[in-house]
């Protein structure tokens, strides 16, 4: 088993554009309670490594590669763990709205399970 097929949902829902969708909305509640922070940066991780599976080649065929996006959360995650008292209300919310932007910039791209066959 390839690690790509690990990360494949049962149901059927892409866990991309999931955590990218919940790590928005815990990135805006993290700007009224600090706990979602650490709830947000659980949710980016979780979008970079699904993101990391589609760059490899499966099939034949290439997703779409959106360094530079996928750099961006990296930027914020670090950003969400280094900063300091005048900017650490904003950092959860920047760290979702990067999460968010990778899930929305590989929209286009099939879902997981799609085309592997």
């Amino acid at each position: 088993m390839k690690f790509a097929d690990l990360l494949r949902a049962p149901t059927g829902i892409d866990p991309l554009r999931a955590s990218g969708g919940f790590a928005a909305l815990a990135g805006t509640a993290s700007l009224v309670e600090p706990y979602f922070v650490g709830l947000t940066g659980a949710l980016a991780a979780i979008s970079l490594v699904a993101w990391a599976s589609r760059v490899s080649p499966r099939g034949g065929r290439r997703a779409a590669t959106n360094w530079a996006v996928a750099g961006s959360v990296g930027v914020a995650g670090a950003f969400a763990l280094l900063a300091g008292p005048p900017w650490d209300g904003v950092r959860g919310a920047l760290l979702g709205a990067t999460t968010f932007a990778l899930a929305w910039t590989t929209r286009t791209v099939p879902p997981f399970g799609e085309g592997d066959r």
